[in-house]
């Protein structure tokens, strides 16, 4: 079970607001059954369903000098 939070400075709430909001994308791909990556600079998840909320990129944390290219990656 995750850690009561005791910090409540804007850091940290942002921190487990995020968190919050990844370990959901991982509770619904096990349970949707779809394509989770949970990759070191990035998390992202697609389904066969054409709807947003179901394919989604989160948590990205790209070279700066690369961006471009890596969304291209990414998309296709």
């Amino acid at each position: 079970m995750p850690e009561i939070l005791k910090d409540f400075s804007p850091p940290a709430l942002i921190m487990a607001i995020e968190a919050n909001q990844f370990e959901l994308w991982r509770i619904l791909a096990q349970m949707l059954q779809v394509e989770l990556h949970h990759d070191p600079d990035m998390i992202w998840f697609s389904t066969d369903m054409p709807f947003y909320l179901c394919n989604l990129v989160g948590r990205t944390q790209f070279d700066p000098n690369d961006i471009d290219a890596r969304i291209d990656v990414t998309l296709t």
